[in-house]
């Protein structure tokens, strides 16, 4: 039986941040390759925010699983709403398959996307310098929209290529970028501790990209109670006045958005950070320990791009990457110690290849 082309698409991606944050590219060439076509992106609430500069044919349905939404029960109330006739999901994970199940009795074409869960088991037990590496995340999110007969080109050249952002958006923390200075994010932390470069070591690569321009303009990311304290507590001690505290600002994600895509570089951590600056546009400086960029986890870039346009720095070593997510501590060192992927990267290596990434003079 010939299935009827799409119509109305459904997508699903509930967390985390820097997975919804890689959905957009896709999504949104999705939307602008299939004019014709409506799609509804279903997400957590938090999460809808990231969406800027939509397509027209885009609408965002941010809910809430804790409790409109909650367990089985939500996830049926929320297939009855769904008006559509083709369902992609892009979590595939337990609640997300109750979904999927439940659409399928109502006749909808249902199109999962592949996490690569036995390639990535591969790559902890054997080491990434010992496996191939697993295709991006964005290109397997591309394969289940094309296995749902959508096609996906390449338009998205980020979230404000056709659109300029508005500084106003974060103009409670900073004004417009001047000409000739130089903006730098940083953003140290991320949700595992095997992830965090050590934060006195990201302060001295700083100081160092501040001392050698002498332009320089520092804003500090994170989330939550305790990051923001540390970062306010960064730009109290910081020698230039030019160091920003971006964390708990309450300009949102479209105040940080806007603000990423005016930076330079974004200096950051395998992160929801990293995602959403490169979605932004900014070029990133991206610090890897018990993760690894060959998981599919590297930061988006436009297509045609050279390969450098990002850049990653990392120690290989034969116990990378010692899980996906970096939720698991190092063996080779107590709890709370530094491990050796992390303790080993000079932030002199930082500096250069964050001034690097835009050709600024090194003094």
């Amino acid at each position: 039986m010939v299935q009827k082309p799409a119509n109305k698409v459904g997508i699903v991606r509930f967390s985390a941040l820097g997975d919804v944050a890689l959905t957009i590219p896709v999504v949104y060439n999705a939307c602008l390759s299939n004019p014709q076509m409506q799609f509804v992106m279903v997400t957590r609430k938090a999460f809808a925010a990231l969406f800027v500069n939509a397509p027209q044919n885009l609408t965002v349905r941010g809910i809430d699983l804790k409790n409109e939404y909650k367990g089985l029960a939500g996830m049926y109330r929320l297939a009855s709403e769904l008006d559509v006739d083709t369902f992609v999901d892009l979590h595939s994970v337990m609640r997300t398959w109750m979904l999927d199940a439940r659409l399928r009795l109502k006749g909808v074409r249902v199109s999962v996307f592949d996490k690569a869960r036995a390639e990535k088991k591969r790559l902890v037990r054997n080491g990434a310098n010992h496996c191939e590496k697993i295709s991006p995340v964005t290109e397997r999110y591309a394969r289940a929209f094309r296995a749902a007969g959508i096609k996906v080109d390449s338009h998205f050249r980020g979230l404000y290529n056709t659109q300029a952002s508005d500084p106003s958006l974060y103009s409670a923390i900073h004004g417009p970028k001047q000409k000739n200075e130089l903006w730098i994010g940083v953003a140290p932390f991320a949700a595992h501790a095997g992830k965090v470069y050590p934060i006195d070591l990201i302060q001295r690569a700083v100081r160092e990209m501040v001392a050698a321009t002498g332009n320089a303009h520092v804003f500090l990311f994170g989330g939550g109670k305790a990051e923001k304290e540390i970062l306010e507590n960064i730009a109290k001690k910081a020698t230039s006045k030019n160091v920003c505290c971006v964390a708990g600002s309450g300009i949102g994600f479209a105040g940080e958005l806007a603000l990423m895509s005016d930076l330079d570089v974004m200096v950051c951590m395998d992160s929801g950070n990293m995602h959403m600056a490169a979605i932004a546009g900014a070029r990133t400086v991206s610090v890897w320990g018990a993760t690894h960029p060959a998981a599919g986890f590297c930061p988006w870039h436009p297509e045609g791009m050279a390969a450098d346009w990002h850049k990653t720095i990392q120690i290989h070593r034969d116990c990378r990457p010692c899980s996906v997510f970096g939720n698991k501590p190092c063996r080779f060192v107590e709890p709370g110690t530094t491990p050796p992927c992390m303790a080993a990267i000079d932030p002199l290596t930082i500096t250069f290849a964050a001034l690097d990434i835009n050709k600024k003079p090194i003094i």
